[in-house]
């Protein structure tokens, strides 16, 4: 059941950041009510040629509490806006080529929605945070999913470096409750 509210957590929170995120930012947000940390980074965003109108990559990561867990698993999310679905093949696997080391990263779980005759694709992939933290120590980064290949930027991947950071430092905060 939690894995489930975790999927559907980043899913919105993807389609959320769509909106509202600048590029570059990361988030860290703790939820007293469900006692869960969610930390977001938006590490590309790209209007595309005449055929896609964009392309967008997140990161996210949820965990019970406030303390980070030390094996980490955290979601890639890709979402793509295009006239006829960019990401429909067979062939969704996340291949990498990160400073010149070929790299199979994992398979995308594609949800396509029809909007105004737009196909709006939110795929992802969970992955090992050692994985990321790869991406992060990287110099290039360039990923294929499908047809779609991209290279990420430097301001990217500082991006990644900032989230692996935040993660990394992430500490319970002290409660002022009941500490009169």
């Amino acid at each position: 059941m939690l894995a489930m509210q975790n999927k559907t957590c980043a899913i919105f929170l993807a389609l959320l950041s769509f909106a509202v995120m600048a590029s570059g930012q990361v988030e860290r947000k703790y939820d007293r009510f469900k006692d869960v940390t969610t930390i977001t980074a938006l590490i590309g965003n790209s209007p595309m040629d005449a055929e896609y109108r964009s392309v967008k990559w997140d990161v996210v990561v949820s965990f019970p509490g406030e303390k980070p867990p030390k094996e980490p698993v955290v979601t890639l999310l890709l979402t793509t806006s295009s006239k006829m679905g960019l990401l429909q093949t067979s062939d969704l696997m996340l291949y990498g080529i990160i400073d010149g080391e070929r790299i199979t990263l994992g398979k995308f779980a594609p949800i396509a929605v029809p909007y105004r005759g737009t196909v709006i694709e939110n795929s992802e992939l969970r992955m090992p945070f050692a994985s990321l933290q790869k991406i992060g120590s990287a110099k290039v980064v360039e990923v294929k999913a499908g047809q779609l290949e991209w290279k990420f930027s430097a301001a990217g991947l500082a991006t990644v470096r900032e989230f692996i950071e935040l993660f990394e430092t992430s500490q319970p905060r002290k409660s002022s409750v009941g500490s009169r």
